[in-house]
């Protein structure tokens, strides 16, 4: 829900027999002109996490699953203008939205990507990390039966309005007991980017590493078997390509 000194806003569904999401509805108050307005659509995105106003645009944060969050860009008409595979991290003065990328969440790893949106161009790039594309599946070591787990902080408005955010970094493979396993240090690192730039560019120190263990990767609790109905999703992925 959205309450500011100019709009209120609600996402909501209708409740149904079966209990299951159908058409989603956002509605809009303008406090000024005293008149509602409405979007429909028939699709869900999963629960309403929040909606939020930047500008003259809204956005409207599903959750369709652990690592997923779609999000709604509805303009003041309350017509639709984008939906973003992923949800909010920042919201810029000059109307942009940084948004990290929605993920597979029954998957080897979960690697972070940000990226940006701008909502007069309706267009979005990610930038961190560098060359990164708009894949949501994890990211493979190349040559590896390896993949890299990427956790990214909140991302922050620091000095000279640059962007500013904590990762943590740690390769993972499967072992011979179906565990997920740390491969080499837990890297974390400082990132600093300029968002001026339409694809803003970065760069990072390191912070400190830490040593191995087994790890929560979505699929088990640390130190359990893989799930057999969870298998096939570890298997496909073992057999996945490295990315180009």
């Amino acid at each position: 829900m959205l309450d500011d000194e100019r709009w209120f806003a609600i996402g909501y569904y209708d409740l149904a027999p079966d209990t299951r999401l159908h058409a989603l509805h956002v509605r809009a108050y303008d406090k000024q002109s005293g008149r509602w307005r409405s979007y429909e659509q028939s699709e869900p995105i999963g629960s309403i996490i929040s909606v939020e106003r930047n500008g003259r645009f809204f956005f409207v944060r599903g959750h369709s699953s652990p690592s997923a969050a779609p999000t709604l860009v509805l303009d003041a008409a309350l017509s639709l203008r984008s939906t973003l595979n992923g949800w909010p991290k920042l919201m810029l003065e000059d109307g942009r939205v940084v948004f990290e990328r929605d993920m597979v969440h029954f998957a080897p790893a979960h690697s972070g990507i940000l990226a940006i949106y701008d909502p007069r161009t309706n267009r979005d790039a990610s930038f961190y990390p560098a060359g990164a594309g708009s894949d949501i599946g994890p990211e493979q070591v190349p040559g590896a039966d390896e993949w890299i787990d990427r956790s990214i902080g909140d991302v922050r408005s620091g000095a000279r309005r640059r962007l500013e955010f904590d990762v943590t970094i740690q390769r993972v493979r499967i072992n011979q007991r179906d565990e997920y396993e740390d491969v080499g240090p837990r890297i974390h690192r400082r990132v600093t980017c300029n968002p001026r730039l339409r694809v803003p560019t970065c760069s990072s120190t390191m912070i400190k590493d830490s040593g191995f263990g087994i790890r929560d990767s979505g699929f088990t609790d640390q130190g359990l078997r893989i799930k057999d109905s969870m298998r096939p999703f570890a298997q496909a992925f073992a057999r996945r390509s490295p990315s180009p």
